[in-house]
C-alpha cells in the first residue's frame, strides 16, 4: 500500500496549492492520500468539485483540527468523515473563529517583543484570517529580517512554550474527537511524539484520546528514535488502536518531509484504513 495521510496546501498553511498538490500526488502513483490542512477543507472541497481527486487510486476526506489536552496544543487528524453534516459545518465555522481570533492575539504577543508589525505580511501568506496559523507569521517575520530563518522564528517566539504558541481558544480533545465520530468519520492523534513528553504523559495523552472514541495514532512519518517508537507501538496496541501514517508535507523544500514517502505500517497494528467507514472516492 503507497500512501499519505497527513499534508497540507495553501488553504492553511502549505507553500502548494491544492491544484500543484494534486498534481504532485497524480506524479506518485498513490493508493490512498488524504488532504489534511488545519482546521478547514476549502483545499479538499475545491479539488473534488473540480474533479481531481482521481489522481490517486482512493482519496479519502481529510482535516487536522487544533485542540487542547493536558495543558498543550494537540492536533487531532480527522479522516473519512462526511463533510456535509451540519455540526461538522458548524464545527469549521467555530474554528475558523477562533484561529482569526488566535492570529490577532499572536500578532499582539509579538508586538509586545518588539518584533515588526508584521500581521499584513502573514495575513497575505494565509490568504484569510481564518487560515493565518504560526508558520505565516514566521515566514512574515523572516522577511522583515527579524528571523533568520523560519525554524529559527520558531524555537525563539512561536514554537511550542513559546509566546506565539496560543492556546486560549481552542476546544478540549474530546470536543474534537466527536465533531470526527458524529460526521462518520475517524479520529487520529496526529505526530504525539513531536509533543516531547515523558514516556508517562505520552500513555495519558493516548489514553484520554481513547476514551474519547479515537481510533488510531499516527506512528509513521515522524522521525524518532528507535525506542521512541517502539515504546509507541507497544503503547497503541495495547489500547487496541490502529496506525496511521503521513508525510505532514507542507514544502516541498522540506527534505525531511516529501511528500507520499511514507513508510509501511508495522504489522501488529490494524492499519487505519480498516477501520473507515464509508466509500472513499476512487479513482
Amino acid at each position: 500500500m503507497q500512501y499519505d495521510l497527513h499534508c497540507h496546501t495553501t488553504a492553511s498553511d502549505g507553500r502548494l496549492s491544492p491544484d500543484e498538490l494534486a498534481d504532485a500526488v497524480e506524479l506518485l502513483e498513490l493508493d490512498l492520500f488524504s488532504l489534511t490542512d488545519h482546521d478547514t477543507i476549502d483545499g479538499y472541497l475545491a479539488l473534488k468539485q473540480a474533479g481531481r481527486l482521481g489522481v490517486v487510486k482512493q482519496w479519502v476526506s481529510g482535516i487536522e483540527f487544533s485542540c487542547v489536552a493536558l495543558k498543550q496544543t494537540i492536533h487531532i487528524v480527522g479522516l473519512d468523515f462526511d463533510e456535509t453534516k451540519p455540526a461538522f459545518i458548524q464545527a469549521l465555522k467555530e474554528q475558523a473563529g477562533r484561529r482569526l481570533q488566535r492570529g490577532e492575539v499572536i500578532h499582539q504577543r509579538l508586538l509586545k517583543e518588539g518584533l515588526p508589525d508584521v500581521y499584513k505580511e502573514a495575513l497575505a501568506f494565509a490568504g484569510s484570517a481564518e487560515s493565518l496559523g504560526r508558520p505565516h507569521f514566521a515566514r512574515a517575520l523572516v522577511d522583515a529580517g527579524a528571523c533568520a530563518t523560519e525554524q529559527r522564528a520558531f524555537d525563539r517566539w512561536l514554537g511550542n512554550g513559546k509566546i506565539g504558541d496560543v492556546k486560549l481558544h481552542w476546544p478540549e480533545l474530546a470536543e474534537v474527537v466527536s465533531w470526527i465520530n458524529d460526521a462518520g468519520g475517524v479520529a487520529v492523534l496526529a505526530h504525539p511524539l513531536r509533543y516531547k513528553m515523558t514516556f508517562s504523559k505520552l500513555r495519558q495523552l493516548i489514553d484520554l484520546f481513547d476514551k474519547a472514541g479515537g481510533e488510531g495514532v499516527e506512528v509513521v512519518g515522524q522521525q524518532a528514535a528507535a525506542d521512541k517508537l517502539k515504546h509507541l507501538v507497544r503503547t497503541v496496541k495495547a489500547h487496541n488502536l490502529a496506525a496511521s501514517g503521513g508525510s505532514d508535507f507542507h514544502d516541498p523544500n522540506w527534505h525531511w518531509a516529501p511528500l507520499g514517502r511514507v513508510n509501511a505500517l508495522p504489522d501488529e497494528l490494524d492499519p487505519i484504513w480498516s477501520r473507515f467507514k464509508r466509500t472513499v472516492v476512487a479513482g
